[in-house]
């Protein structure tokens, strides 16, 4: 994918954040981000990612541009 991505997790669950690797901003270079029923935008050509583990039914929707 190329630039900006926009991601949101939907349904019943528990956890599944989003997690991008930037290690400007954290010793570990892992920061969260909850995505349940909200948008997030990130650079997913530029920055390392994934999801956590979670528990429940999820959907999830992911605009990105190829």
């Amino acid at each position: 994918n190329v630039g900006i991505s926009y991601i949101v997790g939907l349904g019943d669950y528990t956890g599944g954040e989003l997690i991008i690797y930037d290690n400007a901003k954290t010793p570990t270079g892992a920061v969260r981000h909850n995505l349940k029923n909200k948008f997030h935008s990130f650079n997913g050509s530029q920055y390392l990612h994934e999801v956590a583990p979670f528990k429940g039914e999820r959907y999830t929707l992911v605009f990105f541009k190829i």
